[in-house]
Order: C-alpha cells, then sequence, then structure tokens
C-alpha cells in the first residue's frame, strides 16, 4: 500500500490568519519529510467552498518540495480553458522536476451543503453542466496531443486550435499521467452514465480514484473497471486503482468522530449533527487501529494507494499520529 496526503487547500480558509497559506506549504514539507507518503495532494472546487486555488498551490508545493510526487486530487477540468490546461500542467511538471500526476473529474455536489449550487460554477464559466463528461474526454484527447506534438491541430465542439504551436511540454516523457476520478456507488453503478463514465476510465485514464465508498463499494467499483478494461482491449494493469480517505485518528474514538464531524461541517459548509448523517460516515475516524482496519479493508478491496485527507484543525498532528501509529501496520 501506498500513501499520500492532502495539503487541504481549504484549511487556509477555514483557520484563516496572516501565515495560513505558509503554514498548508510548510505542511507540505512536512508530509514530504515524514519520507512515508509517496504523493502529496491538492483538491479543487471553484464556488461552492472557497478555497486556495488547486493549481497555483501545487505549483508552490512543487518549489518546496523534493521527491514526492505532486498531484490534483482532483482538479474539476472542465472548468478550465483546454490549452490554458495544457500550459498550466506543464508548466507544474517542469517546476516539480517530472513528478506531476493531473488528477481529473466533473465535480459535483456534496449532500446537505448549503454553498453555492453545483450548476453554478458551469454558468459561471458559460459552460452546460450536462455535458461536463464530454468536455473531461476531449480534454484528455487534447492534453495528450498538446503535450506530444509540437504544432497542435484539435477540433471539438469545445476547443478550435488550427496549426498552433504549444509550449513548453511537461519534462515527463511522453506526458505526465492522467487519473480520473469519479463516484459511481452514489448513483449505482448500472445507472447508463455511470457506465460511460467508468467506460471512459478503463479505456483511457492511468489510474482511478474514489472517495466515500466502503470496501464492498470499492471492489465493485474497481472490478467494473477491469471488465470494461478487458472489453476495450486494454491491460488494466496500466490503471493505478487509487482512493481518497478522510481521517482523523486519535487516542479515543468518540473524540476523534466529534472533531472530525466539526471539521467536515465547517469544510463543507453543512449542519450534520454526527458522521452517521454525513457523505463521509464510510471513512476512517478513531483509533489508530479503526484506520489500521479501515484501510486494510480497502486495500484488500483492490485499492494500492490511499491518499489522506485529515479532518482536523491541527494537521501536523493528524500527521504525525498517522505516521507513527498507522504507516508501521503497513510496512
Amino acid at each position: 500500500m501506498q500513501f499520500g496526503v492532502n495539503v487541504n487547500t481549504r484549511w487556509p480558509v477555514i483557520f484563516a490568519g496572516e501565515t495560513a497559506g505558509r503554514r498548508m506549504l510548510d505542511f507540505a514539507e512536512a508530509i514530504e519529510a515524514a519520507g512515508a507518503y509517496e504523493y502529496i495532494v491538492a483538491g479543487d472546487n471553484f464556488l461552492s467552498t472557497p478555497r486556495y486555488e488547486c493549481l497555483t498551490t501545487l505549483a508552490a508545493v512543487a518549489a518546496r518540495t523534493r521527491r514526492a510526487k505532486i498531484a490534483s486530487a482532483c482538479l474539476i477540468s472542465p472548468l478550465r480553458h483546454s490549452a490554458w490546461l495544457a500550459l498550466a500542467w506543464a508548466t507544474i511538471d517542469q517546476l516539480s522536476g517530472g513528478r506531476s500526476v493531473l488528477n481529473i473529474c466533473v465535480g459535483g455536489v456534496r449532500a446537505g451543503s448549503t454553498g453555492v449550487p453545483f450548476e453554478v460554477q458551469y454558468q459561471a464559466v458559460g459552460l452546460p453542466h450536462t455535458r461536463r463528461g464530454e468536455v473531461l474526454e476531449d480534454q484528455i484527447h487534447f492534453l495528450r496531443k498538446a503535450w506530444t506534438e509540437d504544432v497542435v491541430t484539435h477540433r471539438s465542439d469545445f476547443i478550435h486550435l488550427a496549426g498552433v504551436p504549444l509550449a513548453p511540454k511537461p519534462l515527463q516523457k511522453p506526458y505526465p499521467p492522467i487519473w480520473v476520478s469519479n463516484n459511481p456507488q452514489r448513483f449505482g453503478f448500472n445507472t447508463p452514465s455511470i457506465v460511460r463514465a467508468m467506460r471512459r476510465i478503463a479505456r483511457l485514464a492511468d489510474g482511478w480514484m474514489t472517495a466515500a465508498a466502503d470496501a464492498a463499494e470499492y471492489r465493485t467499483g474497481w472490478d467494473l473497471v477491469r471488465k470494461l478494461a478487458d472489453e476495450e482491449r486494454r491491460d488494466w494493469r496500466q490503471i493505478l486503482p487509487s482512493y481518497q480517505m478522510t481521517v482523523a485518528v486519535g487516542p479515543d474514538r468518540a473524540a476523534a468522530r466529534r472533531e472530525a464531524n466539526d471539521f467536515l461541517n465547517r469544510y463543507y459548509i453543512t449542519s450534520f449533527k454526527s458522521l452517521e448523517e454525513s457523505y463521509w460516515v464510510k471513512d476512517a475516524f478513531g483509533t489508530p487501529e479503526d484506520v489500521i482496519a479501515r484501510i486494510k479493508a480497502q486495500q484488500e478491496a483492490g485499492c494500492r494507494l490511499v491518499c489522506l485527507r485529515f479532518a482536523a484543525k491541527d494537521q501536523f498532528e493528524q500527521l504525525d499520529r498517522f505516521t507513527r501509529l498507522v504507516v508501521p501496520a503497513f510496512g
């Protein structure tokens, strides 16, 4: 099992202060210094849960670190113009020395949130949210073309370029890995739109990430990706199965769960009285033994990478506890 940690771009907004942004970058350095984490990741949103912008944050993280891979988890790519995204991500890959992984998604809404409605984000950029999956797929094709061809021609419903030189290129050759994230368990694995989305992953993605899924749901999703990859005559072993897990670890289970619920209510602008009411109840909140058992269940379901998002005000304390008390169980 590999681990990554989310620097949590919402954290310095929830707990604002003059040095909040720099503390977030100090946290990125601490993640790498711990020596137990392969990835440092940053989340994304536009209007519904205000936060530090993902690409800008990852560029800063790239400058502060030397070894860990730098990834989005996950970037709502249809909200970005494809040509600007190609340039921005190529820059991040260059700045990081070829350590980047672009993890993309179409975004969504969290149950109970009182933030800006999901559709408004797409209205703000002039794109029908009903076509977001088509945009994402077109972006994958465009990015790989933009990162490998000196002069780019691409015509689709979403971007027209005719013989345009695009530079710089990413340092990684032929290009950085592109993962796709989604949460099929929310809608039903046999829903036609979900099957299309999972087939897109099977055909095009270098990795798959989901969140808020128990072990049975994770296994069902990963089995579906593998089945669809076989149908597409693609080796599913080329696709990294990963999971973003929201975690709060402490000596007292009830206290850890209370703190996590308070943090997530502030994060998502919700008012759940307990984790049991929330979208995140399936994740790991409690003692080190609780967290270890939850991760091992996901590992047995096929997961090879867990990216941690700590649900607590003191992110450094959570990192220390997880590194000392949880990581050794997977050594």
